[in-house]
């Protein structure tokens, strides 16, 4: 019985873990994918957008 309590304790150790490097890798795409598009010059349609508006 004792046994069983250590693998489920391992088991959800490892399931922990695998979810904060799965929220991580998240955060990293979405930092980049943010900077990035920040970097790039603003697109065509967005300039088009504006000037229909003024």
């Amino acid at each position: 019985y004792k046994h069983l309590v250590e693998i489920l304790r391992m088991i959800s150790l490892v399931n922990l873990g695998v979810q904060l490097n799965l929220t991580i890798e998240l955060n990293r795409f979405t930092f980049i994918t943010i900077f990035e598009a920040n970097k790039r010059p603003e697109p065509e349609e967005k300039r088009r957008c504006e000037q229909a508006s003024n």
